[in-house]
């Protein structure tokens, strides 16, 4: 299977809303996902909200020997270092997992969005989250990792011992577990 960079012979780190960036986007949204059923996206720093909402409608699905079931394709946005609270709320509808390891802060109201998603959701970046961020994820049904915090508060720790599957740092997973 060829990677959407062999197949189209570019390499790009921009999808804005122009038609031929939307068309592109259209086709590497056909990918299959490979062996780990994820789209690697993460050569682009900038994704629009159209083409963020392209790829969220046309991923489909796939079967992964190791699991024995299809799975909905997942997203790896390691790339984007900043997330708009409107492209949090498309990346809301997607039902595979979401990589967003690039990200160094997110807002309440993009947490808010994400706690929506119904896949596994990777936020290794985030090295700080705030009391309202921790207390929207904390909802979040499928797996979260925010394995890179630093510190959080006594109010963050008890919003995530709410949540069953939260990976987080040996130090923080005790505080946490205080809470349980």
């Amino acid at each position: 299977s060829l990677s959407h960079k062999e197949e189209i012979g570019l390499t790009l780190t921009e999808l804005n809303d122009s038609d031929g960036h939307l068309a592109i986007a259209a086709k590497m949204a056909q990918d299959d996902g490979g062996v780990w059923a994820t789209l690697d996206l993460s050569s682009f720093v900038i994704l629009s909200d159209a083409a963020l909402d392209v790829f969220v409608t046309n991923l489909g699905t796939t079967y992964v020997p190791r699991l024995e079931r299809k799975v909905k394709i997942g997203l790896k946005l390691n790339g984007l270092s900043t997330l708009r609270d409107s492209g949090a709320g498309i990346l809301s509808k997607h039902t595979g997992c979401i990589y967003l390891d690039g990200l160094t802060d997110l807002s309440d109201a993009a947490a808010d969005s994400l706690s929506k998603c119904k896949g596994d959701l990777s936020l290794e970046g985030l090295t700080e989250l705030s009391d309202g961020a921790a207390e929207r994820l904390s909802s979040h049904k499928a797996k979260l990792y925010i394995r890179n915090l630093s510190t959080i508060s006594n109010t963050a720790a008890m919003s995530l011992a709410k949540k069953e599957h939260v990976a987080l740092p040996d130090n923080l997973e005790e505080l946490v577990e205080k809470y349980r």
